[in-house]
């Protein structure tokens, strides 16, 4: 190739016209914003977007005339958005929708606009109060109506609509509870019904406070009136009701003191309320007339409470209705005690008997005394009435009781009696009591044994007795006295002697205790005897005690000697001791009697003193809300309910007589000057209600009538609210107005103290607090404590990690106060997928897949939401720059510029733009790409990492077809990270190898007679090349030295190689023909060789042998002589034949046919000479007839006979022959001879006249100047596409809508451009069109370096990004085939830096239009002089291209700014000696070429 492909890099700088109009992605834009949504809170706006750059794009927005919205502009960047700001408030009741219309303006000369609709809905808030269409109704309800009567309908309105429109009726609750047990309402019609019974008796007019609230957040509400007034019926009878002043009523009461107040009530009106009273039944008491109804129940006569202590009074009420109704009351009257009955003992004397040795406790006897009083009256405390016998030491008294309890044990022994006194006293005022006397008898118990007296000792020792020997029987010995402590049975003592047995000498008298003798004595008897004498009582159990005497005998009486013993006696006397207790006794009983004079004296005196004393008395407030009572010593506390204003109060004395005592009356307060406090209230008003609205109903109560009821309220002062007073018949109540709009986020509470004054003298007053809580509504957008964050974020960050905590906080309470983050969803789908955010904390945090290489900041738009009706928002940007980090290997990315790559290319041509990127920023993504194996190939840098993969070195396609191409980019990262790409280049054929026949001559053989269209042979011809150039096409090569028409004898099919026979070959007629078989290749231009064929027809036995003249075949008899005389071998005749077949089928021989036993001659087989076997003898026959048979040597075998009659003669004269002559064929020249001369004489005059013209064509474009073509030229269409003009031809060049600049690559044709320039549509290697241009003009020879424009230089560096891709489309016009072509397109003109690399990896949608057509979109542009290059061109080093760019300088040209195309003439003669080498080598061949 003369022209290997190269590589050129072109900056097309595509000025912007202002050719597109903005546009909005949307024609209509729908706002909701609430009504409530405060002054300057910003809405954002959908963006307009212009397909024009720089100034041509949006420059600012513009708002339709309006009276409640402005615009605000930012401008960031290239980026021009606008935010709708509220001016004044919205009123969706003055107007619910606004339409405005928002208009994009560019910044061109003329500008243009886009417009977008903006149909603003106000969303209504509950800013409206419901309206009753009265605020006072009245109508009038007969008693005891049925349930469900309808009473009256009432009606209100709310401006505002959906739920803050429905309007639901209710009552209200407070302080109205009676009302709601007898009326209802409907809450949606409105209708007050009858739910309970109507009594004109309990209320003979209602006044109902109906309230309409309607269902917005929060609820508003209205209040309004309703004055029912009952009509009485005659239905119910007096009402007795009695208030007791007393209790009881005491015994002593004087005659006419008040027992009790009865008043009475008829509840009918009228005469049906007039009453009469009596007392039925007979009662000391009777009735007495205060006031009207009202009377006082007083006795009348005296009382005993201890005859009857409870009277049933029947008060018996009759009304003056007719007919007249009446009630009755019973009355139970307590009568009271008086203390004026003593207790008293049953008997007057007690006698107790108490055991001695009782225990220390023991109760001995229970005195009681009764006493007819009661209660305190009849408690009885018992005592011991003071005496000088002080009985206090030995026992004790229950003062409850009356349980006499011992404090000793007693000894009757020592004290066998004694006696008390107790008093009986009860707990009366003053005290009354008796006495009863108590003797106490102490009974003995066995508790002392005897005691021997003396002179006797007890047992243990011997007291000795004598009596002479003479005594007579019942002589007295001794006498044992003794004596018990114990009295009774208990001391009387019976003696027993304990003697041995037998001894019967002595006795003893059981109750004296004498000893005596039984007998006399015997000189038998002892002389001396040892009693025992045993004395016990006589108790349970006895006790006893012994004596031992020993009576000895003596001869006379004046030995005897007694032993009674004296003991002394104990004398009474007055000690010291008893002196002093005597003092002690006498002391207590003087204290004790006149301190009993001192209680009777100052009871007597309180008895009978006066009640005037009781005439200063007094009622005191207290804090907590009580009134104290008192008068001298006597104080009464009169509580109130905290909902009391003013009570009735009827304070008595104590029970003491009420003859002087004062009523006083508290109805009316005559003596007081207090301010009553009311209980607090609470009303709840929403911030939204409008000035104007009235709230609550206030309402206080006055005991007093008249002109001393509640006159008029007053209200503390403030800022918002003022008092609505209502005067009607019989109350006065009023309302709160609102004066001013409330703010909850000012002051949500209000306390206000509404003053009820009475119209008395002086006036007197209540207070009560109202608290006015303030309800939030939602007028409060979320404001974030920023309107831009920012952030950093490592890419490849985990799901989950925080990115950022954003803040918004709403001046609202409750619900309008909940905030909820979100992400605005409008126009941020990948922000969406990578990024979310808690909906409650505001936390943004990653949520996919974070890259730097996709992106290397976000700008995230999120929105803060409140919760209330309707919800507020607010927005804010939050930009997140991505730190990168090396996590990305470089990627390279291949463009082949050629399908495959011709095995003849030359070193340099590029057949591939390889671009290395690296997504990673800095160092790591600064790349460089190297190829790992041994190629053909190197890597040749164009610009940065964009590289073109050329040849390097010799190809050749059939030794190696494809090469992988390992190309390997490593980035500069730590570590670096690398990958490889392999390319695979095909390379593709070149017609270098003819096709080749594996012999030089070919022999065919073929079988005569063989049928029509039999393949007598396939030849076969090998290409080395591939596809078309390997394509073989079999032809018969013409020569004019073969006579034969080969086109009527055998044909051979071009793409097998078959050659065919068209007929029937005789090896007779044509034993052999020789031809040649061309075989070649579809290449460019095509290859051939041929071969020669010899077709040798093979001879088949078809032809039988034919009998040569003079003798005829089979069927006539043929004679010949022979002399008697012939010797042996005489030549007899020769039989000629032929046969038309050849070889062996042509072989004959001759055989003789004779009858047996003729053996006179013979034939020579292969000479067919017949001879004479022998001499004639005279038997032989004169005629000898011989039939010769001919046969051929084939298969099967041919013959043919002749029959010959051999006639024996005598002489050799009679022989004669018969040999026949043929006549010569001559040769002549035919006028076919003549005609076929002349015609192939004129095929190759004009063959040859044709070659000299096509080589001269050649020469003439070879010779020919590029410089016809000075006159080329690129228009700009409105559609974006591009017209390239040269004279007659014109291409267009179309750009996508959306490209803004591009590179555009021009390609030199690969082919010669000796006479003319191949424009090349496809790219590749082939073309479809050389289009020759028509100028003369030359253009001067530039240098290889580029030339940029004035305008170009005038603006500096020029930076663009490239990007290309493969499936573009280069099109013609309509019926021309369209390519494909890499196209490109470029940043725009703002950005700054060096000149971008021509091609890179594919992204953008631009195409090539070519349209081959007559004429330009417009003039040919002004000539240049011949040579010349414009300074505003574009030479393009290596290319027979210039390209200029052409611009008036002033303005705007009348034409597009157009591009032309010349060619540099060095290049051109370059080309040229190419060429011409090229025609002498291919000699001629360039016709092909084309």
């Amino acid at each position: 190739m003369n022209n290997p492909l190269k590589l050129y890099r072109i900056d097309v700088d595509i000025l912007d016209v202002n050719d597109n109009a903005p546009l909005f992605t949307t024609k209509l834009q729908n706002l909701y914003i609430a009504e409530s949504t405060l002054q300057g809170v910003k809405f954002a706006l959908s963006e307009a977007s212009d397909l024009d750059v720089g100034r041509n794009g949006v420059s600012t927005y513009k708002l339709s005339q309006n009276t409640h919205f402005s615009l605000v502009v930012h401008k960031a960047g290239d980026s021009v958005s606008a935010e709708l700001v509220i001016q004044k408030a919205l009123d969706r009741e003055k107007q619910s929708v606004v339409t405005m219309t928002l208009i994009a303006v560019d910044g061109g000369n003329p500008a243009k606009s886009g417009t977008s609709q903006l149909v603003i809905t106000v969303l209504d808030v509950n800013d409206n109060m419901p309206i009753f269409s009265e605020t006072l109704y009245k109508t009038k309800m007969t008693e005891n109506a049925p349930l469900g009567t309808i009473v009256i309908a009432v009606n209100a309105t709310d401006l505002d609509e959906g739920l803050n429109g429905e309007i639901v009726y209710s009552l209200r609750s407070k302080d109205q509870d009676h009302v709601l047990d007898i009326f209802e309402i409907e809450s949606q019609t409105g209708l007050i019904k009858v739910k309970g019974n109507i009594d004109f008796e309990e209320k003979k007019a209602f006044e109902i406070r109906v309230e309409a609230s309607d269902e917005g957040q929060p609820p508003m509400s209205a209040h309004c009136k309703v004055l029912v007034e009952v009509v009485d019926v005659n239905d119910n009878a007096p009402e007795i009701t009695v208030t007791s002043i007393h209790t009881t009523v005491k015994e002593d009461a004087n005659l006419g003191t008040v027992v009790a107040l009865v008043s009475l009530l008829d509840k009918d009106g009228g005469k049906n309320g007039e009453v009469k009273i009596r007392i039925k039944n007979e009662v000391p008491l009777k009735l007495e007339t205060n006031y009207r109804n009202y009377y006082s129940l007083l006795v009348d006569g005296p009382l005993d409470r201890e005859s009857v202590s409870n009277y049933n009074v029947t008060i018996v009420a009759t009304d003056s209705g007719t007919p007249p109704l009446s009630s009755t009351r019973v009355l139970s009257i307590l009568i009271s005690d008086v203390n004026d009955n003593p207790p008293l003992f049953p008997e007057p004397l007690i006698n107790v008997y108490l055991k001695e040795n009782s225990p220390v406790g023991e109760i001995i006897k229970t005195v009681a005394a009764s006493d007819a009083d009661v209660n305190q009256n009849s408690q009885v405390s018992y005592t011991f009435l003071k005496s000088n016998n002080n009985p206090s030491t030995m026992v004790n008294i229950n003062s409850e009781t009356g349980d006499i309890v011992t404090l000793q044990s007693f000894d009757h022994e020592e004290l066998n009696t004694f006696q008390f006194k107790v008093q009986a006293t009860d707990s009366g005022v003053p005290p009354l009591s008796s006495n009863v006397t108590v003797n106490v008898l102490v009974l003995d118990e066995n508790d002392n044994s005897p005691t021997i007296l003396l002179p006797y000792s007890e047992h243990g020792s011997v007291n000795s007795e004598s009596i002479p020997y003479s005594a007579e029987a019942g002589y007295f010995v001794a006498k044992i006295r003794a004596v018990d402590a114990d009295s009774g049975y208990n001391a009387l003592l019976s003696y027993h002697l304990s003697a041995p047995k037998g001894n019967n000498l002595f006795r003893i008298g059981t109750s004296t205790g004498e000893i005596r003798t039984k007998r006399r004595m015997s000189d038998n008897d002892l002389k001396t005897h040892a009693l025992v004498v045993l004395v016990s009582d006589n108790g349970e159990p006895s006790l006893s005690a012994t004596v031992s005497i020993d009576v000895v005998v003596v001869e006379s009486t004046a030995d005897i000697q007694t032993q009674f013993r004296h003991v002394p006696l104990k004398e009474d006397s007055f000690s010291d001791l008893n002196l002093y207790l005597l003092i002690a006794i006498v002391s207590v009983s003087v204290i004790f009697l006149l301190s009993l004079v001192s209680l009777i004296a100052v009871k007597c005196h309180r008895t009978d003193g006066s009640f005037s004393r009781y005439s200063a008395p007094m009622i005191t407030t207290h804090p907590d809300g009580s009134w104290s009572y008192s008068k001298s010593t006597q104080q009464y506390d009169v509580c109130f309910s905290s909902d009391t204003l003013k009570s009735d109060v009827v304070v008595f004395p104590a029970q003491f007589p009420q003859v002087d005592g004062e009523l006083i009356s508290i109805n009316g307060g005559d003596t007081f000057t207090r301010t009553q406090t009311l209980p607090n209230k609470s009303i709840a008003i929403a911030e939204s209600t409008a000035p104007g609205g009235t709230f609550g109903f206030i309402g206080a109560s006055d005991l007093d009538v008249g002109k001393n009821s509640v006159s008029t309220y007053k209200l503390s002062p403030n800022d918002y609210f003022s008092l609505e007073v209502h005067k009607g018949e019989e109350s006065v109540s009023a309302q709160l107005v609102l004066q001013k709009a409330l703010d909850r986020e000012k002051q949500h509470i209000l306390r206000l103290i509404v003053t009820a004054v009475d119209g008395g003298n002086p006036p007197r007053s209540a207070t009560s607090l109202i608290i006015i809580n303030v309800l939030d509504i939602n007028d409060n957008a979320p404001v974030f404590s920023s309107s831009l964050y920012k952030a950093q974020i490592s890419e490849n960050s985990e799901k989950g990690q925080t990115v950022i905590v954003l803040n918004a906080t709403d001046a609202d309470e409750g619900a309008n106060a909940d905030i909820e983050y979100s992400l605005r969803s409008k126009g941020q789908d990948n922000i969406l997928h990578l990024f979310q955010i808690d909906s409650k904390t505001g936390a943004i945090f990653v949520g996919g897949n974070i890259d730097y290489e996709e992106h290397r900041a976000f700008e995230i738009h999120a929105e803060a939401s409140d919760k209330g009706q309707p919800p507020m928002s607010a927005h804010c940007k939050v930009l997140v720059e991505v730190v990168d980090i090396n996590d990305n290997g470089p990627e390279i990315s291949v463009t082949s510029l050629l399908s495959t790559v011709k095995e003849d290319s030359a070193v340099g041509t590029a057949i591939a733009l390889v671009s290395v990127l690296d997504k990673d920023g800095g160092k790591n993504g600064v790349v460089k790409a190297a190829i790992l194996n041994e190629t053909p190939f190197q890597l040749d840098t164009n610009y940065k990492n964009y590289y073109s993969l050329v040849v390097a070195g010799p190809l050749d396609r059939e030794t190696m077809a494809e090469y992988n191409v390992v190309i390997i980019a490593t980035d500069e990262g730590i570590p670096a990270l690398s990958s490889t790409g392999i390319v695979t280049v095909h390379v593709s054929d070149v017609n270098d190898n003819p096709p080749h026949f594996s012999e030089p001559l070919v022999n065919v053989y073929v079988e005569e007679n063989s049928p029509v269209g039999a393949i007598i042979k396939t030849v076969t011809a090998v290409d080395a090349d591939s596809n078309e150039n390997g394509h073989v096409i079999y032809s018969f090569l013409q020569s004019s030295s073969n006579s034969l028409r080969l086109s009527s004898m055998i044909n051979i099919d071009s793409e097998t190689g078959d050659i065919v026979t068209l007929q029937s070959f005789n090896h007779e007629e044509l034993k052999t023909f020789q031809f040649k078989v061309q075989a070649t290749d579809s290449g460019v231009p095509p290859l051939s060789s041929n071969v020669t064929v010899n077709v040798l027809v093979l001879d088949e036995n078809d032809n039988s042998p034919t009998i040569l003249l003079p003798y005829s075949e089979h069927g006539s008899v043929n004679i010949e002589s022979i002399p008697y005389s012939a010797e042996a071998g005489y030549f007899v005749a020769k039989i000629r034949a032929v046969d038309a077949d050849s070889g062996y089928n042509a072989l004959l021989s001759y055989h003789l046919s004779e009858p047996k036993g003729n053996n006179l001659f013979r034939i020579g087989t292969s000479t067919g000479e017949i001879r004479t076997k022998r001499r004639m003898s005279d038997n032989d026959l004169k005629t000898h007839p011989l039939v010769v048979l001919v046969s051929d040597n084939g298969e099967p075998s041919l013959s043919a006979t002749v029959s010959i009659d051999v006639v024996v003669v005598e002489s050799t004269a009679d022989i004669q022959t018969q040999f026949r002559h043929v006549p010569l064929k001559e040769d002549s020249f035919s006028d076919l001879n003549l005609y076929l001369l002349i015609a192939i004489v004129s095929v190759s005059v004009i063959f040859l006249l044709s070659l000299v013209i096509l080589i001269a064509v050649k020469c003439h474009r070879t010779d020919g100047s590029f410089s016809r073509y000075s006159a080329p030229m690129i228009t700009t269409h409105p559609d974006g596409s591009w017209s390239y003009s040269k004279s007659t031809q014109q291409y267009d060049v179309c750009f996508s809508s959306d490209t803004l600049k591009s590179d555009v690559v021009v390609y030199p044709a690969p082919y010669p451009q000796v006479d003319g320039e191949l424009i090349s549509i496809s790219g590749g290697d082939t073309f479809t069109r050389t289009q020759t241009l028509h100028n003369k003009d030359k253009p001067k020879g530039p240098s290889g370096d580029w030339r940029y424009s004035a305008s170009l230089r005038a603006g500096g560096v020029m930076q663009s990004s490239v990007h290309m891709e493969e499936s573009s489309v280069m099109q013609g016009a309509q019926g021309v085939l369209v390519q494909n072509w890499p196209t490109a397109s470029s940043a725009a003109d703002a950005e700054g830096g060096e000149v971008s690399p021509p091609m890179g990896a594919g992204v953008d949608s631009n195409s090539w239009h070519f349209r081959y057509g007559p004429g330009g979109p417009g003039a040919p542009p002004q000539h240049l002089k011949p040579g010349d290059v414009p300074p505003e061109a574009f030479i393009i080093p290596g290319s027979p291209a210039i390209i200029s760019i052409r611009q008036n300088q002033g303005g705007e040209d009348d034409k597009s700014d157009f591009i032309t195309f010349g060619k540099k003439e060095e290049a051109k003669k370059k080309k040229k000696k190419k060429k011409e080498k090229k025609d002498k080598k291919d000699k001629g061949k360039d016709d092909g070429d084309e």
